[in-house]
């Protein structure tokens, strides 16, 4: 690789380690409310008579599981697993302490008028979503690309549901994009046979990387006669683009300009937050702009919901991967873009190949203005390697540890989140390396000592004598996948 390999940038600046004023400023940046409230309850807590045996690990005493069960969770993480609610905590539902006010400073920093923890995961976030937004038999207009989870919802709230459809795919990424005129004429058709919808659901940021400029696109509708007043945004991949720089004004939170002349209108939106910020699994978050009674229908659709024993653990995550972004989020993402724009630039010459990265995430005549490439998000293709996608992932893991998830027949999708760092970046390149090399024994740029013929035509392709260039092995790859049998004597 490269000698000038990046490194990690520096997130928050040292204190002084002889100065504790300064440590303790430092640390007093981080306002993280419903955090110090676990943690300081896990330290008051010596026995529960109430429920959560677990607690401490004191069910564990004697246990040969126990080393196992500290192996995964660690003693802290079980001491912060308790069921302690009211007066010495919180109520989650009814909250008014630690817990409403982590939510409040989520809502300030996202720019919503609310925000709602969910600790059950984003499936329940969206049924909330629906629940409360969605009435039988209500007109709803949704893009196919939303997560599963807001079909099954929307069916068994009875609603009529019509579906926006992508008109244009990558065929090598799978990257698929919908058209902004057909949403609108969707929606002025709907109106016109006096049947209007009153739910839109768009998914704001697909899983490879598709990025929708959603105020830009709902001031669009509005400006154009559509009459819809609520929308619900599946934002499940970009809790982080808040702070990416290019994505930040693409963010459904962003639309709320348009409430001084659309004093009606409702944004809901969903998020993962464990898929892009530093909590755990399952954490998820809704927020929403618009009047006091959509708050309070959330916050009752989060009751019927949402489990009456949300996990602490992960209520403090998001309490933390809150603060972390707010102090943090613009340099995590700085490095991201810098990680993935470094491994591109790499990626070109790793397998001496040129058109490997797939780069037409739109057309060549891009009419979609409204849709982005999240920059984080990288797709190779792999086809000249003359092994499969599938067998490339499968190398990277057995043999590497990497585990990459998304892969169609000739490509990979590398998401570089604010975990990864500039030893991972490294790691990843080595171990592309390895592969690349592995799947062609070339002896790279130098002179060949045999014939390399391809059958048919049975013409050799290198002489004894002929310089195996860059541009050979391309075109040698390329016979074997036309089904050429390339023999080398």
């Amino acid at each position: 690789m490269n000698a000038s390999s990046p490194t990690a940038p520096i997130i928050v600046k040292a204190p002084d380690s002889s100065s504790k004023i300064n440590i303790a400023h430092e640390i007093n940046r981080y306002e993280t409310p419903l955090a110090d409230a676990v943690i300081n309850l896990s330290h008051e807590l010596s026995n529960s008579f109430h429920a959560l045996p677990i607690t401490g690990g004191s069910s564990l005493e004697g246990s040969l599981l126990k080393n196992k069960y500290d192996e995964i969770f660690g003693m802290q993480m079980l001491r912060s697993e308790m069921t302690i609610t009211g007066t010495y905590f919180d109520s989650f539902f009814f909250g008014n302490k630690v817990i409403s006010e982590a939510e409040n400073l989520a809502a300030k920093l996202y720019g919503a008028d609310g925000t709602l923890f969910v600790t059950t995961g984003t499936t329940v976030s969206n049924q909330i979503a629906i629940d409360a937004l969605c009435e039988r038999n209500m007109r709803v207009l949704l893009d196919k690309s939303c997560h599963q989870s807001m079909h099954f919802a929307l069916r068994q709230h009875g609603a009529v549901v019509d579906h926006l459809l992508p008109i244009w795919r990558c065929e090598k990424s799978g990257k698929n994009i919908w058209s902004l005129n057909d949403l609108l004429t969707l929606i002025l058709n709907a109106q016109h046979a006096g049947a209007p919808y009153e739910l839109i659901v768009l998914n704001a940021h697909s899983y490879d990387g598709m990025v929708y400029d959603l105020p830009q696109i709902i001031a669009y509708l509005l400006q154009n006669g559509a009459a819809t007043r609520t929308f619900l945004i599946d934002e499940a991949w970009g809790a982080a683009n808040y702070f990416q720089k290019d994505l930040k004004s693409l963010t459904a939170m962003r639309a709320r300009f348009l409430f001084k002349d659309h004093p009606q209108l409702k944004i809901v939106a969903t998020q993962s937050a464990h898929k892009s910020l530093s909590c755990l699994r399952q954490a998820s978050m809704i927020h929403y702009c618009g009047d006091t009674e959509l708050g309070a229908r959330l916050k009752l659709s989060r009751f019927k919901f949402h489990t009456t024993s949300p996990s602490y653990p992960i209520l403090a995550s998001l309490d933390l991967a809150r603060a972390q972004m707010q102090e943090e989020g613009e340099a995590l993402l700085i490095r991201a873009s810098t990680l993935s724009t470094y491994f591109c630039q790499e990626i070109k010459n790793l397998w001496h190949m040129t058109d490997n990265l797939i780069n037409e995430t739109m057309p060549p005549a891009n009419p979609f203005v409204y849709a982005h490439s999240d920059p984080t998000k990288v797709s190779i293709n792999v086809d000249d390697l003359g092994i499969s996608a599938y067998d490339v992932k499968d190398k990277l893991f057995l043999n590497h540890g990497i585990y990459v998830n998304r892969i169609t027949d000739t490509s990979l999708l590398f998401n570089f989140h604010i975990g990864i760092t500039a030893g991972a970046t490294e790691n990843l390149l080595r171990a592309l390396q390895d592969i690349g090399l592995a799947s062609e024994q070339w002896p790279s740029f130098a002179n060949s000592e045999n014939f390399i013929i391809s059958y048919p035509p049975g013409v050799p392709i290198i002489v004894p004598g002929d310089a195996i260039t860059p541009e050979i092995q391309k075109y040698i790859r390329k016979m074997k996948r036309s089904g050429a049998h390339v023999f080398y004597a």
